[in-house]
């Protein structure tokens, strides 16, 4: 275990992961349906740094094996950078993610014959009352606002909320539906990325843990998903080429280069950064300290998000947060 490379991994987790995250939600204050487009250009500076090693290499595991794995993992990276698109908040999306540990539990033991453990049962039961706790504090944030733009406008109808239609929200529903649907999302995604999981586990125990490899062919078949989506794409980087260019501050220097384009090659970029750090942490010390490290992380990240960005968090967000984290410790450490 070398020192070194475990300050290296951290180093790389927390500004890899920190800076990712503030590009982000720059990124979504500007243009919060951007998830399919944003995840394209992700995937493919990954699919590009890692094309060298893997093009003449030959490949372990069977394609049958990447089929069912590449459909899972492009559905899980869709759908949770799809759900910005639904009034979703940086801090709420953290916070509903940290859940996954306990999802990943349930899941293993319901249907992949995973050992239940009692010592867990505990953290979990935190982790869920603390979504539950989050997520009905949201609920009625979304609630007061929704009411105060009907009382703003002067309609106290049904079917009135204030949104001009194809403005704030494209599918004129109201706002406290349309955050239930982005909520959704978020959930489908965890269950799939814990059967996901599990199935990768299955992998790796069948022909060997081959990191790279699956990293690399997952995020490349990943990139045929988005041809689906290739008109949508489009017009988002229409988008993002019509906005001004990127001034650099205190120099007054004006690059040329449309600033949505800078924000999200950096976004890009610091992903990659990001995932490099977690994979030699994972492979220079215990899933324990991984995963202490990850939550030290998000909650840091939650913190700034809420500060920098003035995201509204009362009281209610406050206490399921420390109940989610204080979840996630307790089942790294049990």
């Amino acid at each position: 275990m070398s020192s070194l490379a475990i300050l290296k991994g951290v180093v790389l987790l927390f500004v890899g992961c920190f800076t990712n995250n503030f590009f982000l939600e720059m990124i979504i204050k500007v243009d919060p349906g951007c998830g399919p487009a944003l995840t394209l250009c992700q995937f493919s500076l990954i699919v590009l740094t890692l094309l060298p090693n893997h093009i003449t290499k030959p490949r372990i595991m069977p394609l049958w094996f990447y089929a069912v794995l590449t459909v899972m993992f492009f559905l899980v990276s869709y759908l949770n950078n799809l759900a910005f698109a639904f009034q979703i908040s940086q801090p709420v999306h953290m916070v509903a993610r940290s859940s996954s540990l306990a999802v990943s539990f349930f899941v293993g033991v319901a249907f992949f014959g995973s050992q239940f453990d009692s010592k867990k049962l505990f953290s979990i039961i935190l982790v869920t009352l603390g979504i539950l706790v989050t997520l009905s504090a949201e609920a009625e944030s979304k609630a007061k606002k929704s009411a105060a733009k009907q009382m703003d406008s002067g309609c106290t109808g049904v079917g009135c909320n204030g949104i001009p239609s194809g403005e704030e929200n494209q599918h004129g529903e109201d706002d406290l539906f349309y955050w239930g649907v982005g909520i959704a999302m978020l959930f489908v995604a965890l269950i799939l990325s814990a059967i996901l999981g599990h199935f990768q586990s299955y992998g790796y125990r069948m022909w060997g843990k081959h990191s790279e490899e699956v990293k690399f062919y997952s995020h490349f078949f990943s990139l045929f998903g988005f041809l689906f989506s290739g008109q949508e794409i489009a017009t988002h980087f229409e988008m993002w080429s019509a906005t001004p260019p990127l001034v650099i501050p205190y120099m007054d220097l004006d690059t040329g280069i449309p600033k949505m384009w800078v924000w999200v090659f950096i976004n890009a970029l610091t992903q990659w950064v990001c995932v490099s750090g977690v994979y030699l942490l994972m492979s220079n010390t215990s899933a324990v300290t991984v995963t202490l490290w990850l939550t030290l992380r998000k909650f840091l990240s939650l913190i700034f998000s809420v500060w920098y960005f003035s995201n509204p968090f009362m009281s209610g967000h406050w206490f399921g947060v420390a109940l989610v984290f204080a979840g996630a410790i307790l089942y790294g450490v049990s």
